[in-house]
This record gives structure tokens, sequence and C-alpha cells, in this order.
């Protein structure tokens, strides 16, 4: 009986809970799975590389998949086969769009049904920590990626579809980073939000800078009290106060420091110039 316990005892981070949550983890960071194909570029395994983040998840399915498959309801399987009936219905009703169903297919059938079978199923009062480290990793890494890797291995970064999927990718954690600063200060996070929004400033991607601050105006008139509503609208006057005041010297920091390190510094550019709502084909 001792010899159980102590050998259930002597590997405690493989017990199911911990296992369960590394695999949730995984899907909240997913993004970063992707990174995964620079390491087998130009390898034996190369010929993987388009979906080794896919293969990855794969193999951690096992993992989660008893726990999953218990906690799944009647209603569940109700609604998805109906979003399945109806995307399927798309081919009789808009058949000229057969072309572009037919591609985004996979990616909803296997990809945003099973990320809502699993989205359903977060207690997020249980996962907060391990998915604000999880954020803090995803940031750290794209700051790397950006700043380092992509640099080294490209040059500058200067690829609009490169910079915008990673600030698409980006935004979720931010806005994560954000929620939790705002529910209680921490600097570690507070850091990494700053990184976050610098980051996204600096891909020029639009979408995810219009999407933080939706957030922040939404979090600050329906979730928090009173008080801090009252403390939240008069820092965002503050700042927007600054910001008109001093726009042209605060545009000319940011557009020179994004220069210096090596990174877009497009969405000041388009601030600058007046080209922020207007709608460009080439980046966005």
């Amino acid at each position: 009986m001792i010899n159980k316990q102590s050998h259930k005892n002597k590997h405690p981070f493989l017990n199911r809970e911990n296992l369960y949550t590394l695999f949730l983890c995984l899907v909240w960071g997913k993004g970063l799975l992707v990174y995964t194909r620079t390491f087998i570029v130009n390898t034996p395994l190369d010929i993987l590389a388009p979906i080794i983040d896919s293969i990855i998840l794969l193999l951690c399915v096992p993992i989660a998949l008893k726990r999953l498959l218990q906690q799944i309801k009647v209603q569940d399987i109700i609604f998805i086969t109906s979003v399945v009936i109806i995307y399927l219905f798309q081919y009789i009703l808009f058949p000229q769009n057969s072309m572009i169903l037919t591609e985004l297919i996979s990616v909803c059938l296997f990809g945003s049904l099973p990320l809502y079978l699993i989205g359903i199923q977060i207690d997020i009062t249980k996962l907060q920590k391990a998915f604000q480290k999880t954020s803090i990793v995803v940031v750290v890494f794209c700051l790397f990626y950006s700043l380092i890797y992509s640099q080294r291995v490209h040059g500058a970064l200067d690829s609009n579809a490169d910079e915008m999927g990673i600030a698409y990718f980006i935004t979720p954690h931010v806005v994560f980073l954000l929620w939790q600063t705002l529910k209680k200060f921490n600097w570690i996070t507070f850091i990494s939000l700053f990184i976050g929004v610098l980051l996204i400033l600096s891909y020029g991607t639009r979408g995810p800078l219009v999407c933080l601050c939706i957030w922040l105006i939404a979090y600050t008139l329906i979730v928090t009290n009173f008080r801090s509503k009252l403390l939240l609208t008069a820092i965002m006057i503050m700042i927007a106060c600054a910001f008109y005041l001093y726009s042209n010297s605060i545009l000319n920091f940011l557009f020179d420091f994004l220069s210096s390190i090596g990174m877009s510094n497009r969405i000041i550019e388009k601030i600058m110039t007046d080209s922020f709502i207007g709608y460009e084909h080439s980046s966005e």
C-alpha cells in the first residue's frame, strides 16, 4: 500500500488533471506550435512542416479525450449537427460559393467545432493562472521571433501577411493579459501586456488594435463597478487628452523607436498620414 502511494506521488505532474490542463494550454497557445515548423524545415521531416502543429495537438488528444467525451451534453451534439447541416446546405443555397466552401470545410469541421467542444468545458476560474502564464509565453515568444529569429533569417520583418497573422494570433492573449491586469495588478503581467500592445502597433494591422480598444470600452461599461468605471474612464480620457495635445511627439517617438529596432511602423505612418481608417486591401 505504501509502495503504491509512493509510486503515485513519484511524478505528481503526470496526473490526469495536470495533463488535461497542459492540453488546454496547448490549445489556448496553439499558434505557438506553428513555429515548430522552423525546426524541421530543411530536414528529412520537411514534408510534415505545414501540418506539424496539428499533428502535435492530435498526439495530445488522447490525454483529454475521455474527459471531453464525458462532459459532452445532448445539446452540444444537436448544436454541432445543426452547424454541419447548415454548412452543407450552403452548397445548395449558394452553389457559386462551392469552391470556397470546399476550401474551408476542413477548418470548420476539424478546427472550429472541436474547439467549440473544448471551449464550453473550460472553467476559467480554475485555469486563469495557467492561461495567464501561457499568454505571457506567447508574447515573449512573438517578441523573440519578431526581433531576433525573423530578422536573422529574413531580415527586417516586412511581410504584410506574416505580420498580420502574428498580430491576430497575439490579440486574444493581449486581451487576456489586459483583463488580468485590470482584475489584479502584477508587474510581470503588465510588462507582458505593454510588450504585446507594442507588438500589435508594430505589426501595423488595424483590426487587432480596434478589437483591443472595443474590449476595453465594453469591459469598462459592463463589467466594472461604479468606482472602477470612474477610474478607468478618467484614465482613458487623460490618455486621449495627452495623445491629442502631444500626438506629433508621441507618434514621432514611436515611429523612430520601432524603426530603430527593425520593426514595422506602418500603423504609425497610417495615423500620421490620416489613412488609418481608410481600407487598404494590400495590408488588411
